[in-house]
């Protein structure tokens, strides 16, 4: 049973890099990886909290309905809100109140608090633009202060997807409402109607107007065309149609599905974001030679472009079974390996490493020099292999197997693999076992290197694997706090 042995192998990291740590028995456990998992998601999620403005948890000077990105207000700077953070964090909130049933009072008056926040945001006149300009372009602004107040320093400015996460992560909440017959309880959103007209389609006319503009990734670093962008704002049009047709207002409905289909014959043609063996975050540095095209914001397109419960993105490309997703992940991962010596006990077949944001990074949290892995970069891609198998089981799909994804699925299959795999077979319950221990290797990986209280930063040593960057940053607790969220609706299946 080679994979078996082959799966344990992170956990024999994280006993040797104990020696990093001082270990308490009322700390994270370090040995007991369904002990950590319990404890982490817990941690994981309070530390969210405490970073968001309003909660009882935060301590730090910040508007109500702000939601911090870090604490570290020194080398780096991260204390501001960005749009698109607070987006993301907001919709993992909303995971929480999915899986309550809407049933936590405190988290509900958060998201509303985030909801009231943005409509203040939102009409700040800013270096990007005007709120009631033709195109809406100042709601391409990246960052505010945590009063909420403009930031006029110098930025990578506009960033286009911004607006398309923030209206997807409030239609989902409206979406939610409307499932549970409920009302908004913040009394500055007066009702869903109001929320949708005044918050949510002024972000759905910024992006109408302006999908076509170049804008910064969200690396916040290359000013060009970027498939993570381009699938937050197809992601958004299907958000919209659905919920402008649920108020009435049918005729932007029809024009936000034109440009649906206009979005979308971009990214499967046009824009060049579909290379011969994986896909490309920015066709333009791969075209001039600066970059290979590999980077997690491929991964996390993949994840923020779909809502695998709602079950209404099947319109959009790229899911967690997507041939050209699985071998771009298949690629960064082994790219990954050769890159960090922290990787270097990581190179067989089914076992995950600790990931950075792209090979070419230089950014090492507080400077330039050598890239790191990050742990929201780590964490995405176990969530996606989670829900991979969670999708092949919850829809009882067999695997497909097809010239891009086979050196994906080879390394979980010994055996020679044909064309596909039957739901259910005893090849399918191994393999399926076997992505399961796969995805689990990368949350390994964050074990051994969250600090002894399971706070976790932005980035981790790429040789010692101490942690780095921005302390205790929002995205980061998120993106574990979901991963571990998947693990238990996925091995509900193993």
């Amino acid at each position: 049973m080679l994979f078996g042995i082959l799966y344990f192998i992170p956990v024999c990291i994280a006993l040797h890099l104990q020696a990093f740590f001082s270990l308490d028995k009322d700390l994270i456990s370090r040995t007991d990886f369904e002990a950590w998992l319990s404890q982490q998601s817990s941690i994981a999620y309070n530390g969210i909290l405490a970073n968001v403005g309003g909660s009882k948890a935060n301590c730090h000077d910040v508007k109500p309905g702000a939601v911090l990105a870090s604490p570290s207000n020194k080398d780096p700077d991260y204390f501001y809100q960005w749009t698109r953070d607070a987006a993301l964090t907001v919709r993992m909130l909303m995971e929480h109140l999915y899986d309550t049933n809407l049933g936590d009072a405190e988290t509900k008056r958060l998201v509303e608090l985030y909801i009231a926040n943005c409509h203040t945001l939102q009409r700040l006149d800013n270096l990007s633009g005007k709120f009631d300009d033709e195109r809406r372009s100042g709601l391409g602004e990246p960052k505010y202060y945590l009063n909420s107040t403009p930031f006029n320093g110098p930025w990578g400015r506009p960033q286009s997807d911004g607006p398309a996460l923030r209206s997807s992560t409030i239609i989902q909440y409206l979406n939610l409402l409307l499932a549970h017959k409920a009302e908004f309880e913040n009394p500055d959103l007066q009702s869903s109607s109001y929320v949708y007209h005044e918050i949510v389609k002024p972000d759905l006319e910024f992006v109408v107007a302006n999908w076509k503009m170049q804008t910064f990734d969200l690396w916040e670093e290359i000013h060009g065309t970027h498939l993570y962008t381009s699938m937050a704002h197809l992601r958004s049009l299907v958000d919209g149609i659905d919920i402008a047709n649920e108020f009435g207002d049918f005729k932007f409905a029809q024009t936000l599905t034109s440009t649906f289909h206009n979005v979308k014959a971009f990214i499967l043609s046009e824009a060049g974001f579909v290379g011969a063996s994986h896909l490309l975050e920015t066709p333009s540095l791969v075209n001039s030679g600066k970059r290979g095209g590999l980077d997690s914001a491929l991964i996390l397109a993949a994840l923020h472009s779909h809502n695998l419960e709602a079950g209404n993105h099947t319109r959009i490309p790229f899911d967690v079974d997507d041939s050209k997703v699985l071998q771009t992940l298949h690629a960064f991962v082994a790219e990954m390996k050769q890159l960090y010596h922290l990787n270097r006990n990581l190179s067989g077949e089914g076992i995950g490493a600790a990931l950075g944001r792209y090979p070419e990074d230089i950014y090492n949290g507080v400077g330039t020099s050598e890239g790191n892995p990050w742990f929201l970069c780590t964490a995405s891609a176990a969530e996606v292999v989670y829900k991979l198998v969670y999708k092949l089981n919850s829809k009882r799909e067999d695997i497909i197997i097809d010239g891009c994804n086979r050196e994906f699925f080879k390394q979980f299959c010994t055996q020679r693999l044909g064309d596909k795999i039957s739901y259910g077979s005893d090849d399918f319950k191994l393999i399926t076992s076997r992505l399961f221990s796969y995805s689990d290797s990368f949350l390994q990986i964050i074990q051994a290197h969250v600090d002894d209280q399971g706070h976790i930063s932005e980035q981790f040593n790429r040789y010692n694997g101490l942690m780095e960057g921005a302390r205790d940053l929002t995205w980061s607790y998120g993106a574990v706090w979901n991963a571990i969220r998947w693990r238990k609706k996925a091995i509900v299946y193993i």
